[in-house]
């Protein structure tokens, strides 16, 4: 699964190089709010976010997007956060320690990420997680490993 949307940031100035600035701007306007259906304050604020989350490989960078894009919390970009989170556990898990200490210094960080291992994640990649914080789990992270466990019940 791609992180890419459907739905791609507005590049107007290409796509509708063409078109006179009056009919451009009437596009704009009619279109931006049901291309966007973004409940985000800035359009472009949510597509830096999608566009940072593509390069995320860690759970520092992660937060780092979240942080950043408080409020760009619609549909799609919701999915991408799952794929993200859920992809991190699964290729990242020695990352664990780095996981614990991003939500030490910001504890409203592991909800944010516990919300986001949802139904759209992949059965695969759940059995994947599931086995990872059961047989694999660093002494020092056993909570986070419940929790993460648990996670999956809720969205199950």
């Amino acid at each position: 699964m791609s992180l890419r949307s459907s739905w791609t940031c507005p590049t107007w100035g290409r796509r509708f190089a063409k078109l006179n600035q009056v009919v451009h701007a009437i596009l704009v306007v009619l279109t931006l709010p049901t291309l966007s259906n973004a409940q985000c304050p800035e359009v472009e604020t949510c597509c830096a976010a999608a566009q940072a989350l593509e390069r995320v490989t860690n759970w520092k960078s992660l937060h780092e997007v979240v942080s950043l894009s408080k409020g760009c919390e619609d549909a799609w970009l919701a999915e991408a956060y799952s794929e993200r989170i859920s992809t991190l556990l699964v290729d990242r898990w020695p990352l664990l320690d780095q996981l614990d200490k991003v939500t030490k210094s910001d504890p409203s960080f592991l909800p944010f990420v516990l919300g986001h291992l949802d139904e759209k994640v992949p059965a695969d990649r759940w059995e994947r997680i599931r086995d990872l914080a059961t047989n694999r789990c660093p002494k020092r992270r056993v909570d986070l490993c419940a929790e993460i466990r648990n996670a999956e019940r809720q969205a199950g």
